[in-house]
């Protein structure tokens, strides 16, 4: 049987660019009240996880791993998790990777690399061949001498039931409501705030509540008619506001449209 030797290239990046350059080893202190408020936040079809960027070992992962993956959680590592994506899209991660890196190391400000957390999406093959889509939102929790990551927290959920595909775009959200960074088109390997695929820049912090509200049901597949029984307002009105959604996103159709709001962690 043929080694997939894909893997390393994102391990070794990990190594090259964080590992080899964090002087001191220890364990995430405040683990056990992350974990906590993880378990609040990670509904369904997801697993999480803190890695340790230093010996790039999980110091926890959550127990839905095996459900999702396969693996028993004590068995888990980096590498056997990455073999569980699909082949053709380690290259695509790696440009994930050097691009985020790029973020928090040449765009922002040192004191405010704890201020984000990256979303994207890739595709792993699961236990019976089938390609899932997983979402993944990553943040880092510690920071080294060297002001490096140290841990990050990350979450991995199956989002396979919203009928969309594994984009090149990450996004950094700031977790306290300031500047945030939608969709980035990450195939240069370069972070640059004008890579967008969103032609309608900054068009997700222009959504109102109800076209939010409207967004997550039209992700759920459910029906003009259906969403305005749901929401009490009458179908009209859900196709004005559908308009309005099409408008300021400039998305074709609602696939698009879902599409990026994943991205953007509009939709979990």
């Amino acid at each position: 049987m043929e080694t997939n030797n894909q893997p390393a290239t994102i391990i070794n990046f990990w190594k090259e660019n964080y590992t080899k350059n964090i002087a001191i080893d220890d364990t995430f202190r405040n683990s056990e009240q992350l974990i906590k408020i993880a378990n609040i936040f990670t509904p369904g079809a997801s697993y999480y996880y803190i890695l340790n960027l230093k010996t790039l070992t999980i110091e926890y992962i959550s127990p839905s791993v095996e459900k999702i993956l396969g693996i028993p959680p004590e068995e888990v590592t980096m590498e056997k998790m990455l073999e569980k994506v699909q082949e053709d899209e380690f290259q695509k991660i790696l440009k994930k990777e050097q691009t985020i890196q790029d973020f928090f190391f040449r765009f922002l400000p040192k004191g405010d690399i704890l201020s984000y957390k990256i979303i994207f999406t890739y595709n792993r093959v699961d236990q019976s061949e089938q390609i899932k889509t997983m979402m993944v939102q990553t943040s880092i929790i510690a920071l080294s001498e060297e002001i490096l990551p140290k841990h990050i927290i990350s979450i991995h959920t199956d989002i396979s039931h919203l009928k969309v595909k594994s984009t090149n775009e990450v996004s950094f959200i700031h977790l306290d409501g300031e500047k945030s960074y939608y969709n980035i088109c990450s195939q240069s390997g370069c972070f640059c705030p004008n890579n967008s695929i969103d032609k309608k820049k900054d068009w997700i912090e222009c959504i109102t509540k109800r076209e939010k509200e409207i967004i997550q049901h039209l992700a759920k597949g459910e029906s003009t008619k259906t969403i305005a029984n749901l929401l009490h307002i009458s179908a009209e009105t859900v196709k004005t506001h559908r308009r309005n959604i099409a408008l300021k996103s400039g998305a074709s159709n609602t696939v698009e449209l879902i599409s990026q709001c994943i991205n953007a962690g509009m939709i979990v």
